[in-house]
């Protein structure tokens, strides 16, 4: 069988501008985007508890859940298994926070 050519137009089916008219082979510009997760605020509270979340868990089924780090870590395994993807922000715990004098930096 052989390949389907057409010949290269806009959405609207005029010809574009400096085509040389030749048939092209039916190909689309395809541009992958990744949807990013926004980061963690304090106001983003843990599913079990009411804690603040350091984790997000992107669920295969579309869902999303949040947990506190230590409901991140006792559920840890078995999040792997449903989460299509997983946001760890509990690395802010050990940051010291820009506003603490310097005693405690």
């Amino acid at each position: 069988m052989g390949t389907a050519a057409t010949l290269q137009t806009s959405d609207r089916g005029n010809a574009l501008p400096g085509g040389t008219g030749k048939p092209t082979r039916n190909e689309a510009d395809v541009t992958t985007a990744v949807a990013t997760s926004t980061p963690l605020t304090a106001a983003d509270r843990c599913d079990r508890r009411g804690a603040q979340a350091y984790l997000r868990v992107e669920l295969l089924s579309g869902g999303e859940l949040l947990f506190c780090a230590h409901h991140a870590r006792e559920h840890g395994e078995a999040l792997k298994e449903v989460a299509a993807t997983m946001v760890d922000e509990t690395n802010k715990l050990a940051e010291t926070p820009p506003v603490a004098p310097d005693v405690e930096r």
